[in-house]
């Protein structure tokens, strides 16, 4: 069984018993963890954590650092950020212990809402050697591959099918939070239901930093709160965390973002204001402190006025 701890965001906890391979992926998984040795005790810590909350697990642990937040106002904060809730959480998350759970019950609710008419099916391209000729032919590989022979012919067309990205993206994140240890029985009940729906879908592991977005349209807007939701979990998800021989898993938050992503949307929503018009710190054009451009200002959010 591996040892299960529970912290709290800025919350000193008591002297924990660590082996020096436990502290090290520690360490290393929650960057703004503190770690001090207790005086007179042998491999002996107190954990202090920062802004990080959600759960990792790995080196035998089962770590769970709780918001100063409840649960109940994280998930809202997260789902107001994503345009997914006005001023009320959408799900009821009375029974939600943990993060994980609360994550995965939100998921489980936008699947749900997402397929009730049936999963979404669209076009996809696909590229193959074909014995006939279907869609367009791909001379250049053609030449460059059966140089004189007819046959097979490089194709490329369009498949009808499920196996889409945006299936794909709430597969990635069902099977993401499934893998989770701790959940509760009907959560984990709930995730092999939904995922049933999608058994035809690959599974793909994109990696956080790099979550492909998807455009919604009038044939793929009832989806947007799955796959919006699928995504916040993906890009969340450390889906290897390594420390020496030591290999993890982890659904992290850094609440300092989450608040000014909730603080930015809610700006913007109650001025009336669109993305361009009042922009996050990544989309702001470049300002500098100086007039000879040396020291850039890096702003959270700014106006401009259209």
């Amino acid at each position: 069984m591996p040892k299960r701890l529970r912290l709290r965001e800025y919350q000193k906890s008591a002297a924990l018993e660590l082996s020096p391979q436990e502290r090290d992926f520690l360490l290393a998984a929650i960057p703004d963890l503190r770690a001090e040795p207790v005086r007179g005790a042998r491999e002996a810590y107190t954990l202090t954590p920062g802004a990080t909350v959600g759960a990792i697990e790995g080196s035998g642990l089962v770590v769970e650092i709780a918001p100063k937040v409840s649960i109940e106002r994280l998930i809202f904060m997260l789902s107001y950020g994503l345009g997914l809730a006005r001023w009320q959480s959408p799900v009821d998350l009375q029974s939600a212990s943990t993060v994980n759970d609360a994550m995965a019950t939100v998921l489980i609710w936008h699947v749900n809402r997402a397929i009730r008419a049936g999963v979404l099916h669209g076009y996809r391209v696909e590229e193959d050697a074909l014995w006939g000729i279907r869609g367009r032919v791909r001379f250049e590989e053609q030449l460059r591959k059966h140089y004189s022979l007819p046959m097979p012919v490089e194709s490329r067309f369009d498949v009808f099918s499920e196996d889409i990205l945006e299936n794909q993206l709430i597969l990635a994140a069902l099977e993401s939070v499934g893998r989770r240890s701790g959940l509760a029985k009907s959560v984990t009940d709930g995730l092999n239901r939904v995922r049933r729906s999608f058994a035809r879908c690959a599974s793909i592991e994109p990696h956080r930093t790099a979550v492909p977005a998807v455009r919604y349209d009038r044939l793929n807007q009832h989806y947007r709160g799955a796959v919006e939701w699928a995504r916040l979990i993906l890009q969340n998800s450390s889906f290897e965390i390594s420390c020496g021989d030591h290999r993890g898993r982890g659904l992290l938050f850094d609440m300092n973002k989450v608040f000014e992503t909730f603080v930015r949307t809610a700006v913007r929503h109650e001025l009336g204001l669109s993305d361009s018009e009042f922009p996050d710190g990544s989309s702001c054009p470049a300002v500098f402190l100086d007039r000879e451009h040396g020291v850039r200002l890096d702003p959270d959010c700014a106006f401009q006025p259209s």
